[in-house]
């Protein structure tokens, strides 16, 4: 083997496996001398193998700059052939690892593209940034040099892009110096004057501490619960509704037929000449309110022939002469009444043309207002809101794209009004707050977005969606009070602003922050005083009285809930007892839900609360019989939690002080106000005045003595006093009843029964009470022996007992062995006196 042959060898041995597209070469054997590769270059007196060149630096470069085939192998290399380059072989990929590679440098681009697209608030800019800290108040001072300095640098800093949805309201004829009434005109707002920089101010309550319950009557107020902060308004994602139905605003416009499109059979210029030589005489037509004829005629050809340069090649026209002619057709479709196709070719001119040139501004004003007519008249539908879409679509792109528009802020706050009055609650106030503060309606746009977050809220609440909730009451707050903070403290607060107070207040007592809302609406600068000045109407003042008394409720203030519900009653009139009625029982409920349920109820907590009801009681007023059974029934519930004799007494006694108030009431029926004595009875019963509840009894049975209930209850009366005092005379009158006849006793009633019972047909109508009252009677006889000093007397009562007791087993017991128990008890028990 010739030396080229063994170094021939040894690179092949070294080499990684051949390519299997080609056939591999056997390796000559080696021996343990030659197993390594030589690692530089041959000695001089060893020969260089075939194709071996020296390489300096620059050789090393240019090869390394060459393209060679990447396929090439060196064990493949043919040995005999000087251009075969020899270097390691490298592995092909296969088709399915082609694949895989490509599918996850897909996923790669893909992961980085939903990376940079995440949504994420931009770097704030300095006019940012100072209109953010101007918004939320703050109780730190600012550093007077970095405000300053911040001032310089928001003048050279341009305008935030407004990144949020918007929404469209009405284009109308003049400003509106109210929030929500109305709507804004595009025309002459430069005109409007500069807003007087607002003074912050807080209302404050002039009231002392309030008069809450003892700690001892009532659990510990509650701290004000912790509110989630305010989201980005644009993150809350809209529930879908569909729009609030109403009668268009004005009627719809007839549209002008137009002839069909028609190309162009000369060139770009010459069309354009004759079209605007047309248009020319179209606007003294129009001018000059000649005939509508005419005018329409002169109007469709117009159209045409505009239509038609526009489908010359675009090399015959420059881009400004297309923004100018589709412009042209933007007033002239408007004109003819096509809203669509005017809004389609003005915003081709908003979208496209240069932003600082006047041409983009009046072609945004014109879709503008072709959208917001399309809306106005229902051109699509009064259950469609796709108009209002496009128009918060069209303030966005003003506002992306730097058009300098005059009336942009204008524009979105009547676009924010359009989707109020459809019902939209949160886009129109996700489009309220993109209104920069350096806008005269920032503070009108912060009250109406907070009215309007808050009315999103509730409008979830009622519907039962949680989600997102919290987030948005946060939001209500937030613009709520950076809109009322910016209230002139020297002027009388208006509607929109007192109105924001009040849902403010609201919030606060959702929150458990009832002082708040007590300095919000009852404060030197609230709601109730500031609404006589601005002369609001008794609905809102009616409102903002409920919510104070809610307040005072909410913060156990007796004296401002009794204050409160004394100008409820002025307010409703005769008409509202029942609506002064639940409040009142609102204010009783509460007091008793804060009573600790594992504490007896103390006389101090009975007297309290008596106090309490004595305003709502109070006969001047003339409660309901309602208000005073719902008493009633607190009063029950307190005697069950008292354990001191003398607390019960007293709840016994108020209660039957209102049960007989309420009987007498013209308002009951016959059967209502028995039911009511009835419950007297039965206070007295529980009570243990036994006395009171006979002549309650006697009363009632004067009028119907062959009731046979209440004959048995009086008989039971009877009965239990004789077992209290034990005395023979009280055994004696539960078995005879009372001289006059009032009250039958056991035995009367026993015959009564038997008697009733034979003659009806269903024999299991009365033979329970039959059996109980002839129990009764024999262990009222079997009683009065035992209490009797008469020998005689005691040996007659227990013959009678034992000889009635044989008949009732052999006659009726034999179907129940429950009444066979108790009779045989008897048996027993008279025998045991017998002997």
């Amino acid at each position: 083997m010739t030396d080229s042959q063994s170094w021939r060898s040894r690179a092949k041995a070294l080499s990684p496996r051949p390519s299997a597209d080609k056939p591999t070469k056997q390796a000559a054997p080696t021996t343990v001398n030659n197993a390594q590769a030589p690692t530089a270059k041959p000695s001089p007196e060893q020969h260089a193998p075939d194709g071996w060149q020296s390489l300096d630096a620059a050789t090393a470069m240019r090869l390394l700059s060459t393209q060679a085939d990447p396929r090439s192998d060196v064990a493949d290399a043919d040995p005999g052939h000087p251009d075969e380059t020899q270097r390691p072989r490298r592995r092909r990929l296969s088709g399915v690892e082609w694949i895989g590679i490509i599918a996850v440098l897909g996923l790669l681009v893909a992961t980085t593209l939903m990376y940079l697209r995440r949504p994420q608030a931009s770097t704030p800019t300095a006019e940012q940034t100072a209109d953010r800290a101007a918004r939320s108040p703050s109780s730190i001072a600012p550093d007077p040099a970095l405000n300053e300095k911040d001032h310089r640098t928001s003048q050279t800093q341009p305008a935030p892009d407004q990144r949020s949805r918007t929404s469209a309201d009405t284009i109308a004829k003049n400003v509106l110096a109210d929030a929500g009434d109305g709507s804004f005109a595009l025309e002459g707002s430069d005109r409007t004057p500069a807003a007087k920089k607002p003074r912050g101010r807080r209302p404050k309550s002039p009231r002392k501490p309030p008069q809450t319950m003892d700690a001892e009557s009532a659990k510990p107020t509650e701290s004000p619960r912790t509110a989630p902060p305010a989201p980005d308004p644009s993150s809350i994602i809209p529930v879908q509704r569909k729009p609030l139905e109403h009668t268009p605003e004005k009627p719809m416009r007839e549209s002008v037929p137009l002839p069909p499109r028609s190309p162009a059979f000369v060139s770009f210029d010459r069309v354009y000449e004759v079209a605007f030589e047309k248009y020319q005489a179209y606007a003294e037509q129009k001018e000059s309110g000649a005939s509508s004829e005419e005018a329409e005629v002169l109007l469709g050809e117009c159209v045409t022939l505009f239509q038609q340069c526009l489908g010359r090649p675009h090399s015959e026209s420059t881009p400004e002469q297309r923004f100018q002619i589709a412009s042209t057709l933007a007033m002239l479709y408007f004109d003819a009444g096509h809203l669509y196709h005017a809004a389609v070719y003005g915003l081709f001119v908003t979208r496209l043309a240069d932003a600082g040139q006047p041409i983009t501004q009046a072609a945004a004003t014109l879709t503008f207002a072709a959208l917001q007519e399309a809306h106005q008249v229902h051109y699509t539908g009064a259950d469609r809101s796709g108009d209002l879409d496009q128009l918060s679509k069209l303030c966005d792109l003003i506002a992306r794209r730097g058009i300098q528009h005059p009336q942009l802020d204008t524009m979105r706050f009547a676009t924010a009004q359009l989707f109020e009055r459809d019902g939209f609650h949160l886009t129109a106030a996700q489009n309220y707050v993109k209104i920069p503060q350096r806008s005269p309606l920032f503070a009108k746009a912060q009250l109406a977005a907070g009215r309007q977050f808050w009315a999103e809220a509730l409008r979830r609440e009622k519907d039962g969606i949680k989600k997102q909730h919290g987030g948005i009451v946060s939001c209500a707050a937030k613009h709520l009070r950076s809109g009322i903070d910016l209230a002139d403290a020297d002027q009388a607060l208006t509607s929109p602003q007192l109105a924001g107070m009040l849902s403010l207040a609201e919030i606060s007592l959702m929150r458990g922050d009832p002082q708040q809302a007590i300095e919000l609406v009852d404060g030197e600068r609230g709601v109730i005083r500031q609404a006589r000045k601005s002369k609001m109407s008794d609905a809102f003042v009616t409102a903002a009285q409920e919510c104070l008394f809610q307040a005072y409720s909410q913060a156990g203030d007796l004296q401002g809930i009794q204050s409160s519900l004394a100008d409820l009653s002025k307010r409703y009139g005769a008409s509202g007892r029942d609506r002064i009625a639940s409040l009142q029982t609102k204010i009783a409920k509460d007091y008793l839900a804060d009573l600790d349920p594992d504490q007896p109820v103390t006389m101090e907590q009975a007297k309290q609360f008596d106090a309490l009801l004595e305003t709502i009681l109070d006969p001047k007023r003339k409660p309901s019989v309602g208000v005073m059974l719902w008493a009633v029934q607190a009063w029950s519930e307190l005697e069950t939690r008292a354990n001191d004799r003398q607390v019960r007494s007293l709840c016994q006694s108020r209660s039957d002080q209102l049960l007989q108030i309420a009987a007498e009431s013209k308002e009951l029926s016959e059967a209502e106000k028995m039911t009511l004595r009835l419950k007297r009875i039965d206070l007295a019963q529980r009570s243990g005045d036994a006395p009171r509840a006979l002549t309650l009894l006697s009363e009632i049975l004067r009028q119907s003595p062959a009731a046979i209930d209440l004959q048995i209850k009086a008989a039971e009366v009877l009965l239990a006093e004789a077992k209290a005092t034990g005395h023979a005379e009280r055994f004696a009158e539960a078995v005879g009843g009372r001289g006059d006849d009032t009250i039958w006793g056991w035995a009367k009633l026993t015959n009564t029964l038997a008697r009733m019972h034979f003659d009806n047909d269903d024999k299991t109508r009365y033979l329970d009470r039959l059996l109980l009252a002839g129990f009764h009677l024999n262990e009222s006889r079997l009683l009065q022996a035992r209490a009797t000093t008469s020998p005689d007397e005691q040996r007659r009562l227990v013959e009678d007992s034992k000889l009635h007791l044989r008949q009732l087993i052999a006659t009726f017991a034999q179907s129940s062995d429950k009444w066979t128990t108790k009779l045989q008890t008897l048996q027993g028990m008279a025998d045991a006196i017998a002997r």
